[in-house]
């Protein structure tokens, strides 16, 4: 292996760990970690950005801007209760009808 092979799973591990023990948020721990490979030059900025799927991206930001739109709106009485739902709330019925 070569060093800049090494640098980059050391960096992958290490970011992967911040993650998982969420000392960093996410997005900052990805951030970090991608301008660190670029700071050693272990892959040239070039190269990085032929690897950015802007399509991808762009789908992306849609649904997170639908989902800020739509999220203000409830929609929970249009759907169906599971059984579970049916369970507790019969359950509570139940116990309020006691308490009286």
């Amino acid at each position: 292996m070569d060093v800049s092979q090494i640098v980059a799973v050391a960096v992958f591990v290490v970011v992967m760990i911040t993650i998982m023990t969420e000392k960093l948020h996410r997005s900052l721990a990805a951030i970090t970690g991608a301008m660190i490979v670029l700071a050693l030059h272990v892959m040239p900025f070039d190269a990085a950005m032929e690897h950015i799927d802007f399509n991808t991206l762009g789908v992306l930001l849609g649904m997170m801007l639908f989902v800020s739109v739509v999220k203000p709106v409830s929609y929970t009485h249009l759907t169906l209760p599971t059984n579970r739902e049916v369970e507790i709330s019969v359950v509570a019925v139940a116990l309020k009808k006691k308490k009286k």
